[in-house]
This record gives structure tokens, sequence and C-alpha cells, in this order.
């Protein structure tokens, strides 16, 4: 069985792990959530792991350069034998320790058809905003290997949504967001049931 850590950011709600955890529960995916880690104590998506059962760890990013940060993040998902890890709403760059120790057995999902709509800064509200200014009628959401630079790793399914014209950035935030939580959830299956091998390429 798959087992899974998932790294989670400080203000999300935690939809996207939600929508992994209500897969395993359901059996469409069946790999075992192990972890969940997070910076910040008290966390939405820290407080959803917990409610559901699972381990929850706190990796602070204060008072830690980038490598001591690293090293602390690694030790805490190899101390758990984890498989693959799993960004959901993780906002910061990974430090190189882990994208080197597990190169091709991370991934994140971004919300939007990338290269389009991606990079440093552009996450979560900001991408819609880019979308709808930008005016083009067609966005979606990309789950892709993670490497050392910002959305920037082999894209592994991407799946499309339609932007209308009088769309608001909440209207295609929703949009993008379900078809966030049923993309994720198709490729874990994948990976867990072998369609999709590791490391990924």
């Amino acid at each position: 069985m798959i087992r899974i850590g998932v790294l989670v950011g400080a203000k999300g709600r935690g939809s996207n792990l939600m929508a992994i955890l209500n897969a395993i529960t359901a059996g469409t995916v069946s790999g075992q959530v192990t972890v969940v880690i997070g910076s910040l104590k008290g966390a939405p998506a820290l407080d959803a792991a917990s409610s559901a059962g699972v381990e929850t760890v706190v990796v602070g990013t204060a008072n830690r350069t980038d490598d001591e940060y690293g090293a602390v993040l690694l030790r805490a998902i190899t101390k758990r034998d984890v498989d693959l890890i799993v960004l959901a709403g993780y906002m910061r760059r990974l430090p190189d320790a882990l994208t080197t120790a597990f190169a091709g057995r991370i991934i994140n999902i971004h919300p939007s058809l990338l290269p389009a709509f991606g990079g440093h800064g552009m996450y979560g509200r900001k991408v819609h905003e880019a979308v709808r200014e930008a005016g083009v009628t067609e966005s979606g959401c990309t789950v892709h290997v993670v490497d050392n630079e910002y959305d920037h790793g082999p894209v592994v399914a991407q799946r499309r949504v339609d932007v209308l014209a009088d769309d608001s950035v909440d209207d295609i935030a929703a949009r993008v967001l379900g078809a966030e939580h049923s993309l994720l959830v198709d490729v874990l299956a994948d990976i867990c049931s072998g369609k999709r091998s590791l490391p990924l390429v």
C-alpha cells in the first residue's frame, strides 16, 4: 500500500486534503495518508486531519535556515516511511533536501493549466484574478511533479473548465476547486493502483 504524506499550508481549509481522505474512506484510492505536516499549529488543514484521525506534525520555519527546515522536514517524512508526498495548499518552495531525496515522488495541484498562470507569487485567488483579467475562455488545474522551482516540474495530468463571460473570480475559483478535487483523486488512484509508477517522470 502506498503511504502518503501531505504537506499543507497555514491558511487553507484543507479541502484537497479532505478530498483525498474521503476517497480513501470510499475505497477509490487504495493508499494511506500516514502524516499531514504543516508549519503552523492550529492551521485549518491540520485541524481537519486531526479530526479525521490522521497524525499531524508541525514543522515551523521560524528561526530556521532553508537547509535546517529541509533537514527537519525530511526527518519527519522519512521517519514515517512515506512513499509519496502530496502538496495540498502548501505555498513555499520545497527545500532542495526534500526534492532530491524524493525526486519524482512529490506532486502538487495547481489551480491553472500550467505553464499558464504559474510561477512564484501565483497561488490561490491571485491565479483566478489573473485568469479573469486575461479574458481567457478556459482554465483548469494541473497535477505536476515538484522540483526545486515553483510550478515547474513535469505535468502529470490536467483538467479543463470553462470560463464564462459573466464569471466572477469566485465563480472561476469554485469551478476550478471542484476540478482539483476530482483530478487529484484520480491521479492518486492511478498511483496507488500501479497504473502510474513511482517515481513519476
